[in-house]
């Protein structure tokens, strides 16, 4: 089995201490207020207390321990704005420079109607995510970088390598992809699976969750998923006009195996 993907490795962007450098990155542009959406039942005009935050005197939550640990919450992370542009969460994961990288479902949610009995998608297929649902997010809780619109029907995992470059999985498309680090020119480098067909061949997922990224990122996993219960590893290599070769080397836990899902999320 062999797939290949055309695309460049971008050189390494450099956010110094969770703040763009200047020359390399353009400062992300601050949408106009008209634009910011709210999520549904979330009052963005108070702050409401929650259980186990208390405000202090200056307004801002006091932040909560967690039991057993030495660390804690961050208080007022993310920021109010940041807050306000998220839809469905649907993974985490901390880039190179210790940026929080958000992969969001905008006005999306998982719900009974999203796929069909046959795991094929049950929404509309030519109305993908209209938000950018890719956001990176800095130690004070600001978006620095933001990308991912009309791309994406379902997020559902986000990997960033060692290389920062960032992989991420659609349950709807049934595809696992790979991008240059915070999105590049958005052009994948990597695409595996077909677009919105489910399966359990070679070339198929589905439902994939997660991709797993080795240290020298020559090799990576694939939990595939909510129907196949199987990981997949592979090996890739770059050529040096950035032609991605990737080649399956073996899969483990198909059918009735160990990884076997026996109900979606609520």
């Amino acid at each position: 089995l062999e797939h290949k993907a055309e695309g460049h490795e971008a050189g390494l962007v450099n956010y110094n201490n969770g703040l763009p450098d200047q020359d390399t990155v353009p400062s992300p542009v601050k949408k106009g207020e008209s634009s910011v959406r709210k999520r549904p039942g979330v009052d963005t005009g108070s702050v409401k207390k929650k259980p186990g935050v208390e405000p202090n005197y200056a307004g801002a939550r006091e932040p909560k321990a967690l039991p057993g640990s030495d660390l804690s919450v961050v208080p007022n992370w993310p920021s109010k704005a940041t807050e306000e542009r998220l839809g469905q969460l649907s993974g985490v994961a901390i880039d190179i420079y210790g940026n929080a990288i958000i992969f969001h479902r905008g006005d999306r949610t998982w719900n009974g109607m999203t796929f069909k009995g046959d795991n094929t998608y049950g929404l509309e297929k030519d109305k993908p995510i209209p938000q950018d649902t890719v956001l990176t997010v800095n130690a004070t809780g600001d978006i620095i970088n933001s990308w991912g619109k009309n791309m994406f029907f379902l997020p559902h995992m986000i990997t960033v390598d060692k290389k920062n470059n960032i992989w991420l999985t659609d349950v709807a498309l049934h595809q696992v992809f790979k991008f240059s680090p915070y999105g590049g020119d958005h052009t994948p480098l990597i695409v595996l699976g077909e677009r919105f067909v489910p399966g359990s061949d070679d070339k198929h997922y589905c439902k994939p969750t997660s991709v797993a990224v080795s240290d020298d990122t020559n090799s990576f996993y694939v939990s595939d998923g909510y129907c196949n219960s199987r990981v997949i590893k592979y090996g890739v290599t770059v050529t040096p006009a950035g032609v991605h070769d990737v080649k399956k080397l073996f899969e483990w836990g198909k059918g009735s195996g160990p990884f076997t899902v026996k109900q979606g999320p609520n």
